[in-house]
């Protein structure tokens, strides 16, 4: 029944995308927080990479195609901004073209090379484009934010019914609740703590919004299952992405967290000792002989065996690495499978990744594309002249630092699954920039229509292509 559900919502999204495709890209994203359940099929007729959120994709993709050439309007991204994107996209193609020479030994056919290392990174920043593009009114942004965090509330949502809470109270390390995690959600438990520590800090920044009856219980509903989502997890680089995120916006948005930290970093070993637990893994560990010693493997989960062995191999070409994959393709899979008994799919280490991959010229485009978007988090949370800056700013501020905190542990910094949120919120975070940036009266309070439904061609007014009132 639920699959007939789902066929039923895809339908409607790809047909309503004729009327309004920024409707049917929020609906979107709930297909994208489930497509990894279990009983959601993976393929269609056995076609290769073709499932029911591609289909709903290209339907909103061709609409949004399509009302664009109607509409002639710009863009509105600035230069730079434009650069630095086309830069990063070059960057990973490029990667990929050079991966390609170390195929007959990556031990991957060219199709799933092709779907998973090209096509997939660009299917998942295709739709922050498009938000970019559709999110220029205050309805539409704020309603963008919602079905954003609607990923990260259900991720904590599921892992709450997955995990049992003890894991939380109890000292510890479940493996194979992280395990039953993983199966029902369709992602790694780190790559759902990343999300849902995300989630948790942008709800926070969400409370700078207006007022209403329905925001304080919203806002809770999405505290309570993104905290449940990474404690639950028992993903260190979870831990510390919320302290670290939570540290930042003491700095650029909420003073009084300076005075709530200590008090929640006083309670949490007495109310959460599994969480204590998971920090000191690997540390005062007491030998046959007696002695207490700090077990670095055990500490880095192996990280420590196998990084020297990338490190060494990265050296061989530091500017423009060995390609896309090249922890298979190089000498250093057999190394570390020698070492640890097998060879992950990347170096557990983002930052380590795009130096195998690509090189420093990889690595210093990344970092200034993300860096730069951090950047204008910052710029948008000390905004004083609206809440709904600080509530966008605050929500790419948590998205961007988290991602960057998590990398050095195990995420990536190419496009995938897991950080997509982030592209979202990078994406808003650009439009409302944007938009402030045409004046003060940029986010007025007057009601607006949004963008028309391109029924025939047809280029808007100004107010309709801002968040500005018509001048009078």
């Amino acid at each position: 029944m639920r699959l007939y559900v789902l066929y039923a919502f895809v339908a409607f999204l790809v047909i309503y995308a004729r009327k309004d495709w920024f409707v049917s890209l929020c609906g979107l994203m709930l297909i994208t927080a489930t497509q990894g359940h279990p009983d959601i099929p993976r393929q269609i007729w056995g076609i290769a990479g073709m499932n029911w959120w591609n289909v709903a994709f290209i339907g909103i993709f061709v609409s949004w195609l399509k009302h664009r050439s109607l509409q002639q309007a710009s863009l509105d991204v600035p230069r730079w901004a434009r650069s630095l994107f086309l830069a990063y996209m070059a960057m990973l193609v490029l990667a990929w073209l050079h991966g390609l020479l170390g195929l007959p030994r990556m031990g991957r056919t060219l199709r799933f090379y092709f779907l998973d290392d090209l096509v997939n990174p660009i299917r998942w920043v295709l739709p922050a484009v498009m938000l970019f593009d559709g999110a220029r009114t205050r309805n539409r942004m704020t309603a963008a934010l919602i079905f954003a965090l609607i990923i990260p509330t259900y991720y904590g949502y599921k892992v709450s019914r997955t995990a049992p809470m003890s894991n939380l109270t109890a000292g510890g390390y479940d493996t194979r609740a992280r395990w039953r995690i993983g199966k029902q959600v369709g992602m790694h438990a780190n790559s759902i703590s990343m999300t849902c520590a995300t989630g948790f800090w942008a709800a926070w920044a969400l409370g700078s919004t207006r007022r209403n009856k329905w925001r304080f219980p919203m806002i809770a509903l999405m505290l309570t299952f993104c905290f449940l989502g990474v404690g639950l997890c028992q993903s260190r680089a979870g831990y510390w992405a919320m302290l670290g995120v939570g540290g930042l916006f003491a700095v650029f948005l909420y003073r009084y967290l300076f005075l709530t930290f200590p008090i929640m970093l006083a309670l949490i070993p007495i109310y959460f000792p599994g969480l204590m637990s998971r920090f000191s893994l690997g540390t005062n560990i007491e030998t046959a002989s007696g002695e207490v010693i700090e077990d670095e493997d055990v500490k880095s989960a192996g990280r420590s065996l196998f990084w020297p062995i990338i490190i060494e191999d990265i050296w061989t070409s530091p500017v423009l690495g060995h390609g896309r994959r090249a922890i298979f393709t190089r000498p250093t899979r057999g190394q570390i499978s020698a070492a640890i008994g097998s060879c992950p799919e990347h170096p557990h280490n983002a930052y380590l990744e795009q130096l195998h991959d690509g090189g420093i010229v990889t690595l210093a485009i990344t970092l200034t594309l993300f860096l730069s978007a951090m950047g204008i988090g910052m710029r948008l949370c000390l905004d004083r002249s609206d809440p709904l800056y600080r509530a966008v700013g605050g929500a790419c501020l948590a998205a961007v630092a988290t991602l960057m905190i998590m990398s050095y542990s195990g995420q990536s910094l190419f496009p995938k699954e897991n950080n997509q949120i982030t592209w979202y919120f990078m994406a808003l975070a650009l439009r409302a920039w944007v938009e402030r940036a045409k004046g003060p009266m940029a986010f007025a309070d007057g009601s607006q229509q949004g963008m028309p439904f391109y029924g025939t061609p047809h280029r808007a007014p100004q107010n309709q292509l801002s968040f500005s009132p018509p001048c009078r």
